[in-house]
């Protein structure tokens, strides 16, 4: 299916919602985009976008419930009225909350009080990375969410994970280089999963 009313910029920051909500296993990240291009055609803005998408799939037979229920069936609305975007808060805890605009895309992962958030410009350009108390796996953790977002090639990934490195500190490298070579949801869990896995 084609856009037949849209911003493009508007358009990608819903493909770049929808790609973190497929890899959280989200319910309308499981919608083929093709599909969810008919949402979007009926009502192009983030906030009419969020509004229909549930009821349209579930009434196309694109979501079906589950054992669980019917799980996520859509991003929230980010921003204001003026200036919006899509937010899609990934783990159990809530800890990943990731905002798409036209213009860039914002993570930011918390635990408690610390945390550590990064914002991207284009493709894959880093233009803020800040955090309080932030672990060598948060930065990993963000730079995950960042290349599956924008669905970045290799190299361009390499990219990411190379200027978030430095975030990590010396004494850091190792536990960020094995946190960003995970590429699932086990990028959430603790370093007490692993310890006591070896």
């Amino acid at each position: 299916m084609e856009l037949v009313k849209s911003n493009l910029g508007d358009w990608s920051a819903v493909v770049r919602a929808w790609r973190i909500a497929s890899w959280a296993g989200h319910a309308w990240g499981q919608i083929p985009v093709d599909n969810l291009v008919e949402v979007w055609n009926l009502c192009p803005s983030m906030a009419g976008f969020c509004e229909i998408l549930p009821g349209y799939a579930i009434a196309r037979g694109w979501i079906l419930q589950g054992p669980a229920g019917w799980g996520v069936l859509r991003p929230e609305v980010a921003g204001n009225p003026y200036h919006q975007g899509l937010r899609v808060v990934v783990g159990t805890h809530s800890q990943m909350l990731a905002d798409f605009y036209p213009e860039y895309t914002a993570v930011r992962y918390q635990h408690g009080e610390r945390w550590a958030e990064v914002i991207v410009e284009g493709d894959s350009v880093i233009v803020k990375a800040e955090g309080v108390s932030a672990q060598p796996r948060d930065w990993a953790r963000l730079a995950r969410m960042i290349i599956v977002a924008h669905g970045l090639s290799h190299n361009s990934a390499e990219g990411v994970i190379e200027s978030l490195r430095g975030m990590a500190g010396e004494d850091g490298l190792h536990e960020f280089e094995r946190y960003a070579a995970m590429e699932g949801p086990e990028v959430f869990a603790s370093p007490a999963v692993f310890a006591g896995a070896q």
